[in-house]
């Protein structure tokens, strides 16, 4: 059989009721002629004190049964029952023992009558004709003694209240408590600390605190493991509050814990131990190392996205190259195989560009340029991308501003074109029918002032309880349709990322068989977030947004950066036919892109990967133009130029990173004609070529 234990249960009002008022005091007068009981109510009439007046010792009995008294006045000579008897039997009952007996007669003091009333339990003793003042002399003096005992009982059930509330609270709390005494030794341990420890009472009390306590990593403590401690002994100024320490349990792990030790001193103010409070901190250890591991995560995937980038981007650029076939020595299977690779190559730069966006999200790096942007044209700019893939699948597709809708938000352009982009794109992968479309609408009441953009579909659908599970990344939810459809299942997690960086929300609506609603809610200040109260909500929005006069909106245009500088004006090809350029760029995937791209306008292009190879191409032959993409990172860009520097020098433009930015106006000054930001963007780097060289010719248009 096994053994049962009862779990206590708390009880909702865990500690004893309040002390009730002291009760009054009684006095009970026994005496079998009814005018000497009424003379002694007139005696005790300013006595403060309940007189209960009976006629023989059975009535006495019974009184004394029902209600205890502070003293008792008993007359000795009664009938039947005589004082003598009476006192016998309340002082032979254990719970009137203590009332204290004052006998009252009318016969001689004699040492026999002395003896018998102390025998049967008599205090004192009065002889008839009382005397007044005698009586109340002595009755003062043991109703004193009785309101002395009764608040001496209140004290104690005082004492005992404030105890069962220290020990409640001292069982219930969930942090383990040590007293130490000034040895080290362990003399109290309340349950908490057992229970965390593994330990029982007998095996923690009366050890040593060093048996226990190690550091964090579960390595030994010093001999001086506190500054607080000498030879294993608590010194004076103890006080120490510390997470790098743990507590050996039980079956020898190491428990983590923040723990208080504070000081106990005694009556005269001198160190007799210390308290040790501590708690368990497994949990936030746990998410402590948690977090550090998804930043390390989040931190690896980016910079290893970067590093994918880079080569897949040479790689695509170099397939377009041989795609032209300008030496027409390919045959069309060759040319097939180098779009499947161009294909599969933009495939695997999508993912590796959906990870690299997911996990700036997650590490927090990714940063907002928000801007004045028209709906209007963001509309007409989704719409001519999308509604021709709807087409496509004979889908109907409808974009529209709902009516009262700002044609202004101010918001970072490309994280919303992103997001909406997505979420298009995946409703016209997963419609095999209907219609797509998305609605723009103004969004006001209790999240504040906003919009809302509402992405509908009449596809396939999803089941209330995957809602949340496809927004988590790489969550795929049919395998077979995302084989048809392709996807990576990055989408949705990157656009909910980006939604809540530009302080709002996305959900979901949908059912088997009836489609999907997304639905964006954004604020119309990136950062601040929906929900806030109206008031403080429209007031944060107004305030913050641009001036109108001082900001206007521009139309949308494609996020997302360029993997090289659009078409280069005409009358650069001109200009550059028959042109020598000399390229120095250390970065060995950049010089072979930029130069394919620089020999595709004509220039004759020499190459050079540092600055030493730039002087000694410059020895052999004089370029007609310089273009100082990047050199390296030991050496310096001013000193370069200074060197290049003469009367007959050819321009020089420059390429910077981010890292040289500050350089440039120095670059300028030491020689440099003009200067264009690196990664290229748009076609500033054609525009800037064509100028220096019309400036070289002498022809400005």
């Amino acid at each position: 059989m096994t053994a049962m234990t009862k779990t206590p249960t708390l009880n909702p009002d865990p500690f004893p009721a309040p002390v009730t008022p002291l009760p009054p005091l009684r006095i009970l007068v026994v005496d079998d002629r009814p005018e000497n009981l009424r003379a002694m109510a007139r005696m005790l009439v300013d006595v403060p004190a309940e007189l209960t007046l009976v006629h023989s010792g059975e009535e006495a009995l019974g009184q004394v049964l029902r209600h205890d008294f502070a003293l008792i006045l008993l007359d000795v000579m009664m009938p039947d029952m005589d004082g003598f008897e009476t006192a016998s039997f309340i002082h032979g009952n254990a719970s009137s023992r203590h009332i204290p007996i004052i006998f009252i007669t009318a016969g001689d003091r004699d040492q026999r009558f002395e003896g018998r009333s102390y025998q049967v339990g008599a205090v004192d003793y009065l002889l008839k004709p009382v005397q007044p003042s005698v009586l109340l002399a002595k009755v003062r003096v043991f109703l004193d003694l009785a309101q002395q005992q009764q608040q001496l009982q209140q004290s104690l059930l005082q004492v005992q209240r404030l105890q069962a509330r220290h020990q409640w609270l001292l069982d219930a709390m969930g942090e383990g408590l040590m007293r130490l005494e000034l040895d080290g030794r362990i003399s109290f341990a309340n349950p908490a600390a057992t229970r965390l420890l593994g330990l029982t009472d007998s095996q923690l009390l009366g050890s040593a605190l060093s048996e226990r306590l190690c550091r964090e990593d579960g390595q030994p403590l010093s001999e001086h493991w506190w500054p607080h401690t000498r030879d294993g002994r608590l010194v004076e100024g103890l006080r120490l509050q510390s997470e790098q320490y743990g507590l050996r349990r039980a079956d020898g792990q190491v428990l983590p814990v923040q723990l208080t030790l504070s000081p106990l001193q005694d009556e005269h103010n001198r160190l007799a131990g210390g308290l040790l409070v501590f708690a368990d901190i497994t949990e936030r250890k746990a998410m402590e190392m948690l977090t550090l591991a998804h930043r390390h995560k989040s931190a690896f995937l980016a910079n290893m996205s970067h590093e994918l980038r880079t080569p897949l981007n040479s790689l695509l650029l170099l397939t377009r190259t041989l795609l032209n076939n300008e030496s027409g020595n390919l045959s069309e299977e060759q040319l097939r195989s180098l779009r499947v690779i161009k294909g599969e190559g933009q495939d695997l730069l999508l993912l590796i560009n959906d990870v690299l966006n997911l996990s700036k999200a997650e590490a927090g790096q990714m940063q907002l340029q928000p801007e004045l942007i028209s709906l209007t044209a963001l509309r007409e700019h989704l719409a001519c991308q999308f509604a021709p893939l709807a087409a496509e699948k004979g889908l109907r597709f409808e974009c529209r501003l709902a009516a009262g809708t700002p044609d202004s938000l101010y918001t970072d352009r490309n994280k919303l074109q992103q997001i909406l982009k997505n979420l298009l794109a995946n409703a016209i992968k997963f419609t095999p029918e209907g219609a797509v479309s998305l609605e723009m609408a103004p969004l006001a009441g209790e999240g504040g002032p906003g919009v809302a953009f509402r992405v509908a579909d009449t596809g396939i659908g999803i089941a209330r309880e995957h809602h949340e599970a496809i927004f988590e990344a790489f969550r795929q939810l049919d395998g077979a349709i995302n084989r048809q459809a392709d996807g990576t299942g990055l989408g949705l997690a990157i656009c909910r990322e980006l939604s809540t960086l530009l302080g709002g929300q996305l959900s979901l609506q949908s059912q088997p068989g009836e489609g999907c609603v997304f639905s964006l809610t954004l604020p119309y200040t990136p950062g601040k977030r929906l929900g806030a109260a109206n008031a403080e909500a429209g007031a944060v929005a107004l305030t913050a947004m641009p001036s109108p006069a001082g900001l206007q909106a521009q139309p949308c245009r494609p996020a997302g950066l360029e993997l090289a500088p659009p078409e280069a004006p005409e009358r650069l090809a001109a200009l550059a036919r028959g042109k020598q350029l000399l390229l120095v760029e250390a970065n060995m995937r950049d010089s072979f892109r930029l130069a394919a791209q620089l020999a595709g306008q004509g220039f004759g292009v020499q190459k050079a990967l540092s600055g030493a190879d730039a002087r000694q191409c410059l020895a052999r032959q004089r370029p007609d133009l310089i273009l100082l993409g990047g050199v390296p990172a030991h050496e310096a860009l001013v000193p370069l130029l200074a060197e290049l520097r003469s009367d007959d020098a050819p321009p020089v433009l420059l390429l910077l990173d981010e890292a040289r930015l500050a350089e440039a106006a120095a670059c300028l000054e030491a020689g440099a004609h003009d200067w264009e930001p690196k990664p290229l963007r748009g076609g500033g780097l054609w525009v800037k070529l064509q100028t220096l060289l019309e400036r070289a010719e002498g022809q400005h248009d």
